[in-house]
């Protein structure tokens, strides 16, 4: 009897024990949002950094296919973000949101942008292609002369900011695209014997997209920036190589290489951004109209005590303090950050954070996407940059020389200081810097040629 007598008192106590823990994780009140949390998710809340301005990119290349007077575009994308709502379970998904401009306005020509014949953002020689398919490339870009147009007027935008609501499901950026053409486009301008023009239209596409890649909150967008911009560098640094040094130059191939404010490399307003994509997500557990998505087999009953173990307020709470790391170099961040990242998954969660939240502790903690590669593409945009600043101060040098030689006086030009990083190899006649982004099929450099080193 006594026995039975404890064990029905045990039994109470953790019946008791289970409603109280009911009880709390029902309120979401633990786990409990620190003092250093609520600093990471002021800093996460903040105004953009860099990416702001007085243009925005966006609609331009939302509507980029329609033909659309410049004065509407503002108008036309007020519609559509009217229009727009972000797609529920069971209603069509966000690639399938159709513009209001659709059947309003005339469409660019459907151009397969897969095409081999396009030139890739990325390290290829673009004009060798083009050059080889000079026919096949020139029918491809005039059945879509009005987009290249359109990329073209890009330029007078500064910065780039999706004004849809922060979601999983949005509709994905056109950039990478628009680019492709651009640089196809220039490439065939230079081989069809039109430098000037070919060079003109690389430097503006080389501008474009390191101005988006750097005023940018899509990280997306930023990186599509990055690809865009090292494959016009390339091509530009390809026509250098064709010409004399002393050939003159557009204004804009001098802008699109002056050296980067090391605060426009970061990507503070990109991972803000991610933040809120992170939050829409987040939104999804524990919501009835998700469970599908969330956890198919799931019963409803297994389903509802799941959500149980997810609390929003202190995943976001949490996944603040690694967004901040990016905007911050506070200590304390930084610390707590790598530790989420690094310390044993009992260390990140806690007593409270295993009782009450060990879903999204987990999700912080193991589940977030590997964004450390992300800061080190902008180090190579950067690279890249320099890479080419380098090349046209060794124009200018041999051009200088050049110049002296043919003078009397025969006074020789100072040498020319690389960049930082920047070697220059003179058995193969290329630039080099080193590549923090590597992958198997890159190699350990950029390489560009140096210029006037290949004139015929």
């Amino acid at each position: 009897m006594r026995f039975i007598k404890w064990a029905a008192i045990t039994l109470l106590f953790l019946f008791v024990l289970f409603l109280l823990w009911l009880v709390l994780a029902e309120s979401k009140w633990l786990p409990q949002t620190t003092d250093l949390q609520r600093k990471a998710l002021a800093i996460v809340a903040a105004p953009p950094v860099t990416a702001k301005g007085q243009h925005n990119a966006f609609a331009a290349l939302w509507l980029a296919p329609y033909d659309i007077p410049a004065a509407d575009l503002d108008k036309v994308m007020a519609m559509d973000l009217a229009r727009y709502h972000v797609p529920k379970l069971g209603e069509e998904t966000a690639t399938d949101f159709v513009s209001s401009a659709e059947g309003r306005y005339r469409k660019t020509a459907s151009v397969d942008f897969t095409s081999d014949l396009l030139c890739k953002p990325s390290a290829e020689d673009c004009l060798a292609k083009v050059r080889s398919n000079l026919s096949a490339v020139r029918t491809l870009l005039a059945s879509d002369a009005l987009l290249i147009d359109h990329a073209r007027a890009l330029d007078a935008y500064d910065y780039y900011h999706d004004p849809f609501p922060p979601s999983i499901t949005n509709p994905p950026p056109r950039g990478l695209t628009v680019g492709k053409l651009q640089i196809s486009d220039a490439a065939l301008r230079f081989a069809d014997g039109d430098k000037a023009e070919g060079l003109e239209r690389a430097c503006s596409a080389a501008e474009t997209w390191r101005r988006l890649a750097t005023h940018s909150d899509s990280l997306i967008m930023q990186m599509i920036g990055v690809a865009n911009f090292h494959g016009a560098a390339d091509l530009f640094a390809d026509m250098l190589a064709e010409m004399p040094a002393d050939a003159p130059l557009p204004d804009s191939c001098t802008r699109a290489f002056v050296p980067i404010a090391a605060a426009d490399l970061g990507i503070c307003d990109t991972m803000k951004t991610e933040f809120r994509f992170n939050q829409s997500m987040s939104d999804m557990i524990g919501d009835p109209r998700y469970k599908q998505v969330v956890a198919p087999d799931a019963s409803s009953v297994t389903y509802f005590f799941g959500s149980l173990l997810f609390n929003k307020r202190a995943t976001d709470a949490l996944r603040a303090i690694n967004t901040a790391s990016y905007c911050t170099s506070d200590p304390d961040i930084q610390q707590e950050s790598t530790r989420l990242r690094t310390a044993p998954l009992w260390d990140v969660t806690g007593v409270q954070g295993t009782l009450f939240n060990p879903i999204g502790s987990i999700l912080v903690a193991r589940g977030m996407p590997a964004y450390a590669e992300y800061p080190v593409r902008m180090h190579d945009l950067d690279a890249m940059n320099r890479l080419v600043g380098a090349a046209l101060a060794l124009r200018l040098s041999t051009a200088k020389s050049a110049a002296n030689s043919a003078d009397a006086s025969g006074a020789s030009s100072e040498p020319v200081a690389l960049p930082t990083g920047v070697t220059l190899d003179p058995r193969d006649h290329l630039l080099h810097a080193r590549r923090a982004y590597k992958r198997s099929d890159q190699g350990e450099d950029f390489t560009i040629p140096v210029p006037a080193s290949r004139l015929q």
